[in-house]
């Protein structure tokens, strides 16, 4: 089993999935926005919930609307801003007491949208939204989306 958590400005919506991908429950509730520690509060009720409505532990992954800095590993470019300088990742696997998988909600969108969506056995998916084409453009020149630390877009997936 498997829960999957889009941790969201507005909503903190959480889904219980079975090996083979369908979804077994959900959860959502609203996100007590500017407070880091109810928002930790709440992932932890939300995954404890789940678990008990299957009597197992699952591994848990996070959708995060920023993205985690790979040298300080504490949240950046969040639009929840109180998420912004917070160690996240560590905080949830610590209340959690076990791994968490963390990644930007639109890296996600991607993924899922390459894996399983309108881009399944497509050769490449470019998520970027057209509406930024001074960004896309830049982002195709440099491929991967990141200069060093410095999040420029997202990256293009290959199916």
């Amino acid at each position: 089993m498997r829960i999957g958590i889009d941790l969201g400005g507005t909503k903190i919506e959480a889904v219980l999935m079975a090996d083979d991908g369908g979804i077994v429950n959900r959860r959502r509730v609203k996100t007590s926005a500017g407070n880091y520690a109810a928002i930790l509060d709440q992932i932890a009720q939300l995954v404890e919930e789940l678990e008990h409505s299957c009597s197992t532990r699952a591994s848990v992954g996070v959708a995060t609307p920023g993205s985690l800095s790979r040298v300080s590993g504490r949240m950046k470019n969040c639009n929840s801003t109180c998420l912004n300088g917070r160690p996240l990742l560590t905080d949830m696997e610590q209340r959690l007491g076990r791994e968490v998988c963390l990644a930007n909600d639109a890296d996600c969108f991607a993924l899922s949208e390459a894996t399983d969506g309108a881009g399944q056995g497509f050769f490449c998916l470019d998520p970027l939204q057209f509406a930024q084409p001074f960004l896309k453009a830049k982002v195709q020149r440099i491929g991967a989306g990141r200069l060093g630390d410095a999040y420029l877009g997202h990256p293009v997936y290959h199916a």
